[in-house]
C-alpha cells in the first residue's frame, strides 16, 4: 500500500530540470509522474511510485514491478497532471509539489495554476516549482516565508476581484491594510529588505504568491 503525507508530481515540460527533480524528490514521500514526466524522473535516477497518462509524451515500459501504472484514454476531460493530483488526493496526501509544468504550453501551465485552488478545496496544500520560481495559493490569514535571500522577489497576484486588507512585512515595499485588485496588479516584483523572513497577511480573498529566486 502506497502512503505518505507529501507528494512530488512531475510533468512533461520540455524545460524540466533534472537536478530540481532530485532535490525535491528527497523531501517527498511519493513520486507521481504525469506521462512524459517519467523520462525526467528516470534520468534523475529515481523510480516513481505511480505513473499516470495516455502515453502521448512518454512510454511506460520497463518499469520496476512496484510502480503503479494508470493508463488514461486519449480523449478525456482532465489533463494528465490533473489526474495525477487526483491520484495523490485519493491516497490522503496533504502536501503536493508540482514540477515540470512551466516553460511549455501556456494553456497547460495556466490550468495547473488554477489547480492550486482545486488542491486547496480538497484539503491539501499545493505549490508549483521550477528552477527559479515557486507559486503558492494564499486564501486568507497569515503566510510566512523564512528562506528568502537578498535579490529574491515576491509578487502578489489576486485571483479574486479584490483581496482585502493586505499587510506585508520584511519587504522593501511594505503594505499595511491595503486592498489589492485583480485588474491593477501593483503587487508585482517586491523585493527582500535585508531579512530572510517575510510575512503576508490578508483578511479575505484568494491570491497567488510568486517567489522568484535570484539564482
Amino acid at each position: 500500500m502506497i502512503n505518505g503525507h507529501s507528494c512530488l508530481i512531475v510533468g512533461a515540460s520540455p524545460e524540466i530540470n533534472i537536478r530540481l527533480v532530485q532535490v525535491h524528490a528527497q523531501s517527498h514521500d511519493l513520486i507521481i509522474c504525469a506521462d512524459g514526466g517519467l523520462d525526467a524522473v528516470l534520468q534523475a535516477g529515481i523510480a516513481p511510485d505511480i505513473v499516470v497518462g495516455d502515453e502521448d509524451s512518454g512510454t511506460f515500459s520497463d518499469l520496476p514491478d512496484h510502480v503503479i501504472i494508470r493508463r488514461l484514454p486519449t480523449q478525456k476531460d482532465e489533463t494528465d497532471l490533473h489526474a495525477c493530483i487526483n491520484a495523490a488526493l485519493e491516497l490522503g496526501v496533504t502536501s503536493i509539489t508540482i514540477a515540470g509544468c512551466t516553460g511549455g504550453r501556456l494553456d497547460h501551465f495556466l490550468a495547473t495554476v488554477f489547480l492550486l485552488e482545486y488542491i486547496h478545496s480538497s484539503g491539501a496544500k499545493g505549490c508549483i516549482v521550477d528552477t527559479a520560481n515557486e507559486i503558492y495559493l494564499h486564501t486568507g490569514g497569515a503566510m510566512t516565508f523564512d528562506n528568502l535571500r537578498p535579490g529574491d522577489y515576491v509578487s502578489l497576484l489576486p485571483l479574486d476581484s479584490k483581496v482585502e486588507n493586505v499587510t506585508l512585512t520584511g519587504l522593501k515595499y511594505p503594505l499595511n491594510g491595503v486592498d489589492l485588485t485583480r485588474d491593477n496588479p501593483i503587487g508585482v516584483s517586491n523585493c527582500i529588505d535585508g531579512t530572510d523572513s517575510v510575512n503576508i497577511e490578508t483578511k479575505s480573498g484568494k491570491m497567488l504568491v510568486v517567489i522568484s529566486r535570484n539564482i
